[in-house]
Order: structure tokens, then C-alpha cells, then sequence
């Protein structure tokens, strides 16, 4: 049984898990970010309910969950990118609670969406400076062996 479950062909790395993370958060970005909404599609007698998910939430969670499985990785760069970011979200939070209590409105979910959207391209940076985004079919460093003689 040890060779099925440690077969190389069926083994991913864990740059290839963030990789294909990092692709899914790219594509939820690349889309309207619309909120949560019930879908009604009727069918003769038959109405079908659906649930489209909040994309922005969708989007900060992505982000947040990358943030999770690359902590261990950060660098002093990122720790300090990362702590502003939870004290910023920490913040938030508190005046959330506070205006939940007044019955005030909440703090919008595009606020939430800004502070994601930096979490995110810090997270891109590490990447970049943990050479993630550097693999056989792309990278931006030309090789030695590339270079043309003229002779």
C-alpha cells in the first residue's frame, strides 16, 4: 500500500498548493464583486433556489486562508505587513461590535475588501521573494545558457 499513497505522480509540493491558490484568488478577483443573493429560476411549477455567494467575502476569506497556510514561510517583511493588517482588522471589529450595539450600520464589506486587497499583494510579494512564482513554463530571469554568441 506505501507506493500508492506515495506515489510521485500523484504528490503535489506545497508551492504547488499555494500556486493554485494563488490562481483561484486571482479569479475571484476577476470577477464583479457582487454581495450574496438569492437566485429564483422557475421552471414550469418548479422554482429553483440558489445561492450565489458574496464575492468579496469570498475573496477575503481566500486571501485570509492563503495568509494561514503561508505563515510559516513569512519573512520579517511580511510579520510586519501582517501584524498592521490584523490590528487594522482588530479595529474594525471592535467598531463593528460598537455599532452593532448602537444599531448602527456595520462597516461595509468594500472596507473589509481594501484591507484584503493589500494582505493580498503583500502575500504576492512574499511569493515573488520566496521565488513561488518562478517555474519551468515561466520565470523572469534569463538564463546563462540563453545568451546568443555573436561569433
Amino acid at each position: 500500500m506505501a507506493p500508492y499513497y506515495t506515489n510521485p505522480q500523484n504528490t503535489i509540493s506545497f508551492q504547488q498548493i499555494c500556486l493554485q491558490h494563488y490562481k483561484r484568488i486571482l479569479e475571484i478577483a476577476t470577477k464583479e464583486f457582487t454581495g450574496g443573493y438569492w437566485n429564483h429560476i422557475i421552471l414550469g411549477n418548479v422554482i429553483n433556489k440558489t445561492y450565489e455567494t458574496d464575492k468579496k467575502k469570498e475573496f477575503c476569506q481566500s486571501v485570509e486562508i492563503m495568509a494561514d497556510a503561508l505563515y510559516p514561510h513569512f519573512d520579517g517583511v511580511m510579520t510586519k505587513e501582517y501584524e498592521k493588517y490584523e490590528k487594522n482588522y482588530e479595529e474594525d471589529d471592535k467598531k463593528d461590535k460598537e455599532k452593532k450595539e448602537k444599531k448602527e450600520k456595520e462597516i461595509s464589506s468594500t472596507e473589509k475588501l481594501i484591507f484584503n486587497k493589500k494582505l493580498f499583494r503583500e502575500l504576492s510579494c512574499l511569493l515573488y521573494r520566496l521565488d513561488y512564482l518562478k517555474g519551468s513554463t515561466y520565470s523572469e530571469s534569463v538564463d546563462e545558457d540563453d545568451d546568443l554568441d555573436d561569433n
